[in-house]
């Protein structure tokens, strides 16, 4: 597979995530990835291999009834890509709006290693405070 900008990559990846689309990761992520999540609620913690970081990724969606992600911006340099992006999460009859930055790693075409944490973890632990 020819070895695409940064900036296309990053728009790939994150069209690939927002569809689903496990078999465009598989081509996007390498498969040794790391996936770590920021903070103190279910989604938090460290997942290592492509497989692990999928199944989590489908556990996010599975654990609340709305998971909306809007992208605002993309910054991407020859080995490391930042989105800053919103999410509209609902749980019962809560439903926090919080903004999140995510940094990745990239190498030979793929991601590597990514970090994700909201910009206000407060807000986002309240999804889970209500029970």
């Amino acid at each position: 597979m020819p070895q695409q900008a940064p900036d296309e990559l990053a728009r790939q990846a994150w069209k690939a995530v927002s569809d689903g689309d496990a078999a465009a990761l598989h081509d996007l992520w390498r498969e040794d990835v790391v996936w770590q999540a920021i903070g103190n609620h279910p989604w938090a913690g460290r997942f290592e291999g492509i497989e692990n970081v999928l199944e989590h990724i489908a556990l996010i969606g599975d654990s609340v009834e709305r998971f909306d992600a809007r992208l605002d911006e993309i910054f991407a340099s020859e080995t490391r890509i930042v989105y800053f992006f919103h999410v509209a999460a609902a749980r019962g009859a809560r439903v926090v709006r919080v903004d999140y930055i995510m940094a990745a790693l990239h190498r030979d075409g793929r991601m590597s290693h990514i970090w994700l944490a909201p910009l206000d973890p407060e807000l986002l632990e309240s999804l889970w405070s209500a029970g």
